[in-house]
């Protein structure tokens, strides 16, 4: 919005409108789910016939100009807002075919209507010159503190613009007990007309899923290089398609499941794969961030051929209904499926685990599932299915100038992982478990506490009543 703001006004200052402004104008449909937006614009007095104009090479119009027009037919209205009552320039940055040599009153804007789809929007943006887009850095830190991870960074720094119009540079650090992670990125907003957009990533990530639980330093490691291709379809749906390369591995020590390391000892502790993810998303929410009704689905699928061939699929949703005033019932759910596709079987690197925060509350994290013979420890599996459902009512008000509210929640978890394809101990039945807590939802930052129980005790399960993670950033 910014972007096509500026585009405009430099389109008026190069037609010689020096002091012009542009303002947007909203107004909001909630029953539709609709934005109707109007720019009014405000030309000023145009300066002297003698006055040097903006260069010609600061904006330049994708679309030609339109046929001359006599002088007493009014101006078009731009492709996204409503024809303004007084004759003006068009908000188009397509330039008229001779600008008005006398000032002319404010654009008064109309009624605002509906917004257009997505596709219709994107094409708009397309008249928009954006070589007027500065470049600017921006540095961001999030911090925090969870029972399972302890202590919790995040470092990160986005160049925008700096290869040119659209083009952003990022990295991102991150670090706890249990995880690191690096990322360095390049992406392209516009890459092409009809709104795709394009990101190429460096990554590095390192995981230990079981040392908080058993203190073992067993380690899952990767690095690689991705493509992304990110294809906005309706104003709800979007797929993305990204192809590339990971090398992964395998750090035991004595604490190592004997399941694993006879794994190893068969297929290797080294993944070199070429993989291709394929994603989608369907979101019909009335909020990204708080949402009080409507629900998102998501699929995606992994597909690695390499020294160890696999496929690798998961899909989600969570239902969002209001039931009284302000509290809101959400349901939740979130099923995996892995495959070996070779002799060498499905890889330890793809493995599900189950248990913890954002799981099966109450139960420590990545514990569910069956267990290695020799050492106890869970080793997770190829199939995943997990739920929820939970009740929040706000505790503190809600108003446009507080983008965040307090709440408090019960719920009901539920949820295993099964067929490991290693041995060991069986999963055994969904494990389910009830609690209350409390969280706290704003755009920098959340902050969640929950006490859980479970409804059954299984032997050899792994409870943690209180867990907690708090993140902030700035």
């Amino acid at each position: 919005l910014d972007a096509a703001r500026r585009a405009i006004i430099a389109q008026l200052s190069h037609d010689g409108y020096a002091h012009a402004s542009v303002s947007p104008r909203f107004t909001t449909d909630d029953s539709n789910a609709q934005i109707a937006l109007t720019f009014e614009i405000t030309r000023g007095s145009q300066p002297p016939a003698q006055t040097n104009p903006v260069p010609e090479e600061v904006v330049t119009p994708v679309a030609p100009p339109p046929a001359p027009k006599p002088p007493s037919a009014p101006a078009s209205a731009a492709p996204s807002a409503t024809p303004p009552a007084a004759p003006t320039p068009p908000a188009s940055v397509t330039p008229p075919a001779k600008p008005p040599q006398t000032p002319a009153p404010p654009a008064t804007p109309s009624a605002p209507t509906p917004a257009a789809p997505a596709s219709q929007a994107r094409q708009a943006g397309q008249k928009l010159d954006l070589s007027e887009q500065q470049r600017e850095i921006t540095l961001g830190a999030n911090v925090g503190y969870s029972s399972v991870d302890r202590a919790i960074a995040l470092l990160s720094a986005r160049y925008a613009n700096g290869l040119g119009p659209g083009h952003d540079l990022a990295a991102q650090i991150a670090g706890g007990k249990t995880y690191r992670a690096a990322r360095i990125s390049e992406s392209d907003r516009w890459f092409t007309p009809g709104g795709v957009s394009r990101s190429t990533s460096l990554w590095y990530q390192s995981d230990q899923p079981f040392r908080y639980l058993n203190g073992s330093n067993f380690r899952i490691s990767g690095l690689g290089v991705t493509e992304r291709f990110d294809i906005p379809l309706t104003a709800a749906d979007s797929v993305f398609i990204a192809p590339g390369v990971e090398h992964d591995w395998l750090g035991t020590d004595s604490l190592t499941p004997q399941a694993y390391l006879n794994h190893i000892a068969r297929s290797g502790s080294v993944l070199n794969v070429a993989t291709l993810r394929a994603g989608w998303t369907h979101d019909m929410r009335n909020s990204a961030l708080l949402p009080t009704r409507g629900y998102i689905t998501q699929a995606d699928a992994e597909l690695g051929v390499g020294n160890a061939s696999y496929i690798k699929a998961y899909a989600s949703g969570r239902y969002y209904h209001p039931l009284w005033g302000d509290t809101v019932l959400s349901l939740s759910g979130l099923g995996g499926f892995g495959q070996g596709l070779s002799s060498e079987g499905y890889p330890l690197e793809k493995y599900f685990y189950a248990g913890g925060v954002g799981s099966v509350r109450g139960y420590a994290g990545n514990s569910l599932g069956p267990r290695d013979l020799t050492t106890g420890f869970p080793i997770g599996g190829r199939r995943l299915l997990v739920g929820s459902v939970e009740a929040t009512t706000p505790l503190t008000p809600i108003k446009p100038d507080i983008p965040g509210r307090l709440v408090w929640l019960v719920f009901v978890d539920g949820g295993n992982v099964w067929s490991n394809g290693l041995g060991g101990t069986g999963s055994g039945p969904i494990r389910f478990s009830y609690g209350t807590g409390l969280g706290w939802q704003m755009p920098f930052g959340t902050f969640r506490l929950s006490f859980a129980l479970p409804f059954t005790r299984h032997t050899g399960d792994e409870y943690q009543r209180f867990q907690f993670d708090f993140s902030a950033g700035f």
